[in-house]
């Protein structure tokens, strides 16, 4: 009777105590595929031959919701990306809007661009150009005329296009120096949503900071 009347509260508080690691690897399980499934937001600043752009991208392994984009020149706050340099009204004229009505959400592994001059396009527009000067100068006359197709004929749109691309990516990296932003989002797993964010800046290389959580 003794040893019964001893054992039973020890198997009582055993119980107890096996209720409780259970509880806790439980939340201890959940708090690991919450961090597992975490978003890490990082940007990429490419100026390649046939393209500039920059870009966000979502390289960890879960959502994120991007609550804004701050643009920022000489430390100054500026509304839109195409203010930041010199050359883009005439090329670029949209971009992502981010608010707290447009929400953008990147899953893993995807991007959002945040500018983005190609090629190709300024291909479309030189083409145009030249074929508008074309038109003006047709004058009637089939000799001359007949000329004038023939060195349109001969122009290397592609080429042309490069060469324009080479003088603005000249102007984009000396300009980028002095141009740097933030990306504020969060993690659409979070129940508390809390805000990261992480800045892009212009060293010798290009640097994007860790993530922090905004205080």
């Amino acid at each position: 009777m003794i040893l019964l009347a001893i054992w039973e509260p020890i198997v009582g508080i055993t119980s107890v105590l096996a209720l409780c690691v259970a509880i806790y690897s439980i939340f201890y399980s959940m708090d690991i595929a919450k961090n597992a499934a975490k978003p890490y937001i990082s940007s990429w600043f490419n100026t390649g031959k046939k393209e500039i752009n920059l870009f966000i991208k979502n390289y960890g392994s879960g959502p994120a919701q991007i609550d804004s984009v701050e643009y920022f020149l000489d430390d100054q706050p500026i509304k839109a990306i195409r203010d930041c340099f010199s050359i883009l009204p005439k090329l670029y004229t949209s971009h992502p809007y981010f608010s707290k009505k447009n929400k953008y959400y990147i899953g893993p592994g995807e991007k959002i661009y945040l500018l983005r001059i190609e090629a190709t396009t300024l291909m479309r527009d030189i083409k145009l150009q030249e074929q508008k000067k074309l038109d003006n100068d047709i004058s009637g006359h089939p000799a001359v005329d007949n000329k004038l197709r023939a060195k349109f004929d001969k122009l290397d749109f592609e080429e042309m296009a490069i060469d324009e691309l080479t003088a603005f990516r000249s102007t984009i990296k000396e300009e980028r120096k002095r141009f740097r932003f933030i990306v504020k989002y969060s993690d659409t797993f979070d129940i508390d949503q809390t805000p990261y964010e992480r800045e892009y800046t212009k060293t010798e290389d290009d640097v994007v900071s860790d993530d922090n959580p905004i205080n």
